[in-house]
């Protein structure tokens, strides 16, 4: 690898102290939400709108996306 990469990585991601907030390694025993991880919450919540709500087809149009969240979407935050 080229030497600017290699020390780009030693610098923001290799560290001790900014490997256990990315690598999986880290995270045994642990559930995601612990952590808080934002970018892991997303990436779930857009699984689970694709899958569970829009049944795997893709969503091209804005406006059904957003009545998905409006209408279908809330009642699983309404106990």
């Amino acid at each position: 690898a080229p030497v600017k990469f290699t020390a780009y990585l030693e610098e923001y991601y290799i560290k001790d102290s900014v490997l256990p907030r990315w690598s999986a390694t880290y995270w045994k025993d642990q559930h995601v939400f612990m952590l808080g991880d934002t970018n892991m919450n997303l990436e779930f919540y857009h699984h689970f709108l694709k899958s569970n709500l829009w049944k795997g087809q893709l969503n091209r149009r804005m406006d059904k996306g957003i009545c998905t969240l409006v209408e279908v979407a809330i009642t699983h935050y309404i106990a």
